[in-house]
């Protein structure tokens, strides 16, 4: 199941609970302090479909982050996920502030900007070698070539740990040219996560989705090294979006 899927069950979930909100005439301020123990049985069944709109609603303000790196498949997608954003802050307000009826013309205009986000298994992968600094090119390019023929013969666990490395090796060189200092130097080890937080402490604007991509590879890290009760297992599509986000993280990097 991909992240659009995901998005889409929630979508079909709000809709649920905002038509019983409207046909019930449930006010939404009345339930700001989830106190169920003070309703009877009807107030708590109200209570209940309150509960799920603010659950979905904010598995829908999360979910959003998992989709910010497919702008880098295409402008269309880039324009889609920026109205997208607005909608769910607008569907995000109209809760706080009981307008209801409101809430459905909001939720028609989120699924229509989900609707046409287009994932990256509709797209060509581009392997292209971007401009990069010298010190790390032909480190960079051997991954990359060696990224393509992973992916040209399925072995997506493979794929996602070679992403991992060229996002290292990327932000440790980017650190390295911001702030002159060699962090493996002074920090042996170090995660690609605490990386990230240093970056942003030294004023380097890291994409937000970037997280949301280490924790991928990061997951198919533990679960390649240790054994564990199951395998994880990313889907092709899950790799085409790595590759495809791995690829533009470069190019935003370094771009002149």
């Amino acid at each position: 199941m991909t992240a659009l899927d995901d998005i889409t069950k929630i979508i079909i979930e709000l809709k649920d609970s905002i038509n019983r909100i409207i046909r019930q005439n449930i006010d939404l301020k009345e339930f700001e302090n989830d106190r169920s123990d003070m309703y009877n049985f009807e107030k708590k069944q109200e209570l209940q479909i309150v509960n799920s709109l603010k659950r979905n609603s904010k598995k829908l303000k999360e979910d959003f982050e998992s989709l910010k790196h497919l702008s880098s498949v295409s402008d269309e997608n880039l324009v889609y996920l920026k109205k997208l954003d607005e909608n769910i802050k607008e569907f995000l307000n109209l809760i706080k502030n009981n307008q209801r009826e409101e809430l459905v013309g909001s939720l028609i205009g989120i699924i229509e900007n989900v609707k046409n986000i287009k994932m990256p298994e509709m797209m060509e992968l581009n392997f292209k070698i971007p401009i990069m600094p010298v010190e790390i090119k032909d480190e960079i390019v051997e991954d990359i070539r060696e990224l393509e023929k992973c992916f040209n013969n399925e072995c997506y666990r493979s794929c996602a740990i070679l992403c991992g490395r060229i996002l290292e090796i990327a932000l440790h060189r980017k650190y390295y040219d911001s702030t002159g200092i060699d962090i493996l130097e002074k920090t042996p080890g170090i995660g690609l996560g605490n990386l990230i937080a240093k970056l942003r402490e030294k004023g380097v604007e890291v994409d937000p989705a970037l997280t949301q991509q280490i924790h991928l590879v990061n997951q198919v890290r533990i679960f390649s090294v240790h054994r564990k009760k199951s395998a994880f297992n990313p889907t092709k599509q899950q790799i085409q979006a790595m590759i495809l986000y791995t690829m533009d993280i470069l190019n935003r990097l370094f771009e002149k």
